[in-house]
């Protein structure tokens, strides 16, 4: 998969009459739809018709899919990238892809705990990373970044003071200030750190 690969499109389908489900589209070489990838992913629906609406990826949706694979996989200029989207890992980044795409961010301020010396490292997309919440250190990844706040999805939930829960693959929007290397996160999947 180069920078001239096949045009990919999302397809909006009518799952049930509130919410809309999104699917990959990977066109044959004639343009026709050779095969559709269904994600976890569902939207509110604000169409009347059922009928799917196929939406062509953006160059965002590129930039974060290819940011996100050459995280995980090895795309040196040499080889020739061929995907299996078959492939949980890759399946996984499209999963990312498309809830960065289709859901509206959730500001997380109410969720941030007070900012606190520590080394930070220059944030990238695709970062792999923990927020500084009131209720711990969740891990997420970073898919877009501004000069003051970081669009992360969460790769684990948050239990609020309140007693609800923010699942993870929520879309959340953090200060800076506020991710931190991975190396904090609660989860297993991030390396312990100790804190002081």
């Amino acid at each position: 998969m180069t920078t001239a690969m096949q045009p990919l499109f999302w397809r909006i389908s009518g799952q049930t009459n509130d919410f809309d489900m999104i699917s990959l589209l990977m066109p044959d070489d004639d343009g026709q739809v050779s095969a559709e990838f269904p994600t976890d992913v569902t939207i509110q629906s604000r169409r009347r018709s059922p009928d799917p609406i196929d939406i062509r990826w953006s160059d965002d949706d590129n930039d974060l899919f290819m940011t996100l694979v050459d995280r995980v996989m090895d795309l040196s200029e040499d080889s020739e990238l061929v995907l299996d989207l078959t492939d949980d890992v890759v399946q996984g980044i499209i999963h990312l892809v498309a809830l960065a795409r289709f859901r509206t961010p959730r500001p997380g301020e109410e969720l941030e705990a007070d900012e606190f010396n520590t080394e930070r490292q220059e944030l990238e997309i695709g970062d792999l990373v923990a927020l500084n919440t009131k209720n711990g250190f969740p891990l997420a990844v970073v898919v877009a970044l501004d000069s003051i706040d970081a669009t992360c999805i969460l790769l684990d939930g948050i239990d609020t003071e309140s007693g609800d829960t923010i699942p993870d693959h929520s879309v959340l929007v953090m200060s800076r200030l506020n991710v931190l290397p991975s190396n904090f996160a609660n989860s297993d999947q991030g390396d312990s750190e100790t804190r002081h």
